[in-house]
């Protein structure tokens, strides 16, 4: 793992919706200013199936098409070589911990990362994107993960109405941008 070259990596249920959306718009902000950044999305059940229609929809909007793209799981591997793990729930998040405890202090979810990194402040010249993780980290405990709080869940639109998924993607979208602006200050590029 260097910070040459980060890799975010957004995880949700299927791998059908919700983090293949933060992972395309995350990929579309960085494409000019962060373009070796590697994006990637996987879920936690194995479902090898093409992207919900809802989703597919939402993409369509942005000017990406996935329509070929199939959903995958995610394993230690993909986990381990995250430079920052997303869960668009703590549940994703627990699940990721699971396979490979070491990511813990590098693992949020999508929400979390944003709080967190709005409260400590953006990532500072000089200071590795690493550095800047662990420095969200701080004050953490794995019990937070515990319980059913829906505080920091993206809720999931999958079988939803369009209002749903679109509400989902707004979401995602604002969070992606504000982690954006966090990651990659504008006085940094």
């Amino acid at each position: 793992m260097t910070d040459s070259a980060p890799r975010v990596l957004f995880v949700c249920t299927a791998n059908l919706v919700r983090s293949p959306i933060a992972a395309a718009l995350l990929e579309m902000r960085l494409q000019e200013i962060a373009p070796e950044v590697v994006v990637e999305s996987r879920g936690v059940r194995e479902t090898d199936a093409t992207l919900d229609e809802g989703a597919l929809r939402i993409l369509d909007a942005h000017g990406i098409d996935l329509r070929r793209r199939h959903s995958h799981a995610i394993d230690s591997e993909i986990v381990g070589a995250a430079t920052l793990v997303l869960g668009m729930e703590r549940e994703h998040v627990r699940e990721a911990v699971l396979l490979d405890s070491s990511v813990w202090p590098r693992t949020f979810t999508l929400k979390e990362i944003v709080r967190r990194g709005e409260e400590e402040g953006p990532h500072q010249r000089g200071e590795s994107i690493s550095e800047w993780i662990a420095r969200a980290h701080t004050g953490r405990s794995q019990r937070d993960l515990l319980g059913a709080d829906r505080a920091d869940d993206v809720a999931d639109p999958f079988g939803g109405p369009p209002g749903d998924y679109e509400e989902a993607a707004e979401e995602i979208n604002d969070l992606v941008a504000r982690l954006v602006s966090l990651l990659w200050p504008e006085g940094q590029r």
